[in-house]
């Protein structure tokens, strides 16, 4: 049941002519945000907010204590309470986005007794990894946490992507996808390029060169991207991080954890780990579905996070809260469309941020006097920055401790056995 073929390219929509590639076609895409300002009134305070961990803890879900598979109930939308039975009581949880009357649903008990529902995965992916032979034994993990083992079938090699595909209880091959080659520019149109190049020299510029980035006690600089989607930035981010962070004195390495709550972007998320390891080995990149609502992310010393929905409320304050927790001390850059959007976000700052962070508004330099196809966009993609950045107070406690260990070092070095 093997099976190679040739992926096609993927096709991009935008809205202008993208850079290289004038054989696109240009699409205006309608975004709906909700238009409101929401605050700590509109918080649900009984859910908890993800406790950030290490980067080994947040790169393997909590495998579940138990699964119950059933079918949404028809007539269910989106926020509407599910009321679930179990063996020993009933189960009350909110209906994902992303789930409907008659979709077959997942719910799943954590290790910390916490349940969550999701939709039941059908269709996985993942790259073969390097040193992958005929007959060797893998272990890859489902987005619910079930561990998946699998023998490498012949033919298959490292970069190639296997796609299952669930059938009842059992996943099969469905087929084997050879890459496309990667570009060290890929093809993206200038609604994608533009304001993301523009919002990294904010960033550049507002960090004193990104000196005010602080990697972990290893050295390494973990860089989270949360809400990645299909991650269409990956190569201007990489090569912004190869130029201006590895080169930074105390940066050992960089590492990247993506995560996304949909299952629907593998080939485009094995695009971007192909790039990376042909352009920049030198940076590791770890891309997962995840519930950022009860999944924490690592500790980081750079967060970009592109167009959180905060304005929808519900779940997206305790994504915001572990987005912000696991960036205390870190440099955080966020990008929103609209104004409420802004007012949104610095609402669930003070709810969230422990250590008085700065911030810093502008509006993306990309979009001053541009016009697309005839008129101004009506929908300016991070057309709000913000720039979130540790206090000088801060700073100057973390000069200070690294001042008391070298000392300390010397002092250990030094001292007559």
């Amino acid at each position: 049941n093997n099976l190679t073929c040739k992926a096609p390219c993927t096709s991009v929509m935008a809205d202008t002519n993208p850079v290289g590639t004038e054989h696109i076609r240009t699409k205006l895409c309608k975004i709906e945000v909700p238009q409101v300002v929401l605050g700590k009134d509109d918080c649900d305070a009984s859910l908890p907010v993800p406790t950030p961990g290490t980067w080994a803890e947040c790169c393997r879900l909590p495998q579940p204590q138990r699964r119950l598979t059933f079918s949404v109930p028809m007539g269910s939308e989106e926020g509407c309470i599910l009321s679930i039975p179990l063996q020993d009581g009933q189960l009350s949880k909110e209906l994902p986005r992303g789930l409907s009357g008659g979709d077959t649903a997942l719910a799943v008990q954590r290790p910390d007794g916490h349940w969550r529902v999701l939709r039941k995965p059908n269709y996985f992916a993942f790259l073969m990894p390097s040193g992958a032979t005929a007959g060797k034994a893998l272990k890859q993990q489902l987005p619910d946490g079930t561990i998946l083992h699998f023998e490498v079938p012949e033919g298959v090699r490292p970069g190639h992507l296997v796609e299952l595909q669930s059938s009842g209880s059992s996943w099969q091959l469905k087929q084997v996808v050879e890459l496309t080659e990667v570009q060290r520019i890929p093809a993206q149109t200038s609604t994608i390029r533009g304001p993301f190049l523009a919002a990294l020299e904010f960033l550049r510029q507002g960090t004193q060169g990104l000196n005010q980035v602080q990697p972990d006690a290893d050295g390494m600089l973990v860089v989270n991207v949360p809400f990645c989607g299909r991650f269409q930035e990956y190569a201007m981010l990489g090569n912004f991080l190869a130029e201006h962070c590895l080169t930074l004195p105390g940066i050992k390495g960089v590492r990247i954890f993506a995560a996304d709550s949909s299952d629907s972007y593998y080939y485009e998320w094995a695009v971007a780990k192909r790039w990376f390891a042909e352009f920049h080995p030198e940076i590791e990149v770890h891309l997962q579905v995840q519930d950022l609502q009860m999944d924490p992310l690592p500790k980081a010393g750079l967060t970009i996070a592109l167009h959180p929905e905060v304005t929808r409320g519900g779940s997206w304050f305790q994504i915001m809260g572990s987005v912000i927790k696991a960036s205390q001390g870190g440099v955080c850059l966020f990008a929103v469309f609209f104004q409420d959007e802004v007012s949104t976000l610095m609402n669930m700052m003070d709810m969230y941020d422990e250590t008085c962070r700065e911030k810093q508004l502008v509006e993306n330099v990309h979009w001053k006097d541009q016009v697309v196809n005839g008129a101004t966009p009506p929908s300016k993609r991070m057309n709000f920055l913000v720039l979130v950045k540790p206090s000088k107070q801060h700073l100057a406690k973390v000069e200070t401790s690294l001042f008391q260990r070298l000392g300390q070092l010397l002092t250990s070095i030094c001292r007559p056995k």
